[in-house]
């Protein structure tokens, strides 16, 4: 399938140069990108699949992500193939959707440029400058050729912010917050679910990964979902924090509707306008509470608040 793929991309390269020539990339030009943020779990992808049904969006979906090398003609493609925009369903499984025109995270678009495995922290310096101007070329001629507000979600961007923004100033990024505990208590079952281990690794890798690799499993997600959010943090503080929204997990679950109200209020703060298009359910189910043994649960709650109060 990936080599189909890859003879399938290779053959549109001539049709992607001539969509980069179509779609050129003024200096000039301000792009608002928008990046959803945060630890695995923690309700990003119920976020994008409610902003893609409440809002005419851009965003790289299950059908355009086969096309990582060739974005412009993928997303032509899909514009021209898909008239009529399909009402997006919730379901997901663990970050992947369904339906040709689910949100998709993209990963080989975006190891175009950075690191994958285990150590994928980017922070200044760390890739070339002509790295950051192919970025900005590649993404600012997707919101060219999209002509609506483009939204990415893929959660290892949370450690890519620092490039992210040196190729786009203007970016906005919403941050998702859930429960630590909960999400921690997620990963775990993911790992069991998916990997058939609770000692095997899942998702984004923290900066310091390498110091939690060998700590026990509870110990382990627990500090994956701490570190993961304090570097957000910190790299979000040294730019503009107007650009930053920080979306509740319950609060979407609760009132999806005015949650993507306060969004639209927040992206037109900077004369970005997102249109409605569909409605959204009144509620969506939230997902909480204790799923492990009550002794592992409370293990795992003990851990977190020792982690916060050690910042204190």
């Amino acid at each position: 399938m990936r080599f189909f793929r890859k003879m399938i991309q290779t053959g549109l390269i001539p049709l992607e140069k001539i969509s980069e020539l179509l779609y050129p990339i003024d200096k000039k030009d301000k792009y608002f990108p928008i990046f959803i943020l945060g630890a695995p779990r923690s309700g990003s992808t119920l976020l994008i699949q409610a902003m893609t049904q409440y809002f005419d969006i851009a965003y790289m979906s299950n059908f355009s992500r086969n096309f990582f090398k060739v974005p412009l003609t993928g997303l032509w493609l899909q514009q021209h193939l898909f008239l009529k925009k399909q009402s997006m369903t919730f379901n997901s499984e663990y970050g992947k959707t369904n339906r040709f025109l689910g949100p998709n995270e993209a990963a080989d678009f975006w190891y175009q440029w950075f690191p994958s495995g285990k150590d994928v922290y980017v922070g200044e310096g760390d890739i070339s400058e002509e790295t950051i101007c192919d970025i900005r070329q590649k993404i600012g001629s997707l919101l060219r050729i999209s002509k609506k507000p483009f939204i990415f979600k893929n959660l290892y961007n949370s450690m890519r912010i620092v490039p992210i923004r040196k190729a786009f100033p203007e970016s906005l990024f919403i941050v998702c917050h859930r429960n630590a505990v909960d999400i921690a208590q997620s990963i775990l079952l993911c790992r069991e679910k998916n990997l058939g281990s609770r000692s095997s690794w899942w998702s984004v890798p923290p900066r310091e990964y390498n110091k939690i690799k060998n700590k026990p499993p509870l110990q382990q997600v627990a500090e994956q979902v701490y570190y993961i959010y304090k570097q957000i943090e910190k790299d979000i503080s040294a730019g503009d924090t107007e650009c930053v929204f920080n979306l509740d997990y319950s609060d979407l679950c609760n009132r999806p509707t005015q949650t993507m109200k306060d969004i639209k209020h927040w992206v037109e703060k900077q004369n970005i306008r997102l249109e409605k298009q569909f409605d959204l359910p009144d509620t969506f189910q939230i997902v909480a509470g204790r799923k492990i043994s009550k002794d592992e649960y409370e293990e795992l709650e003990q851990y977190t608040k020792s982690l916060v109060d050690e910042d204190d």
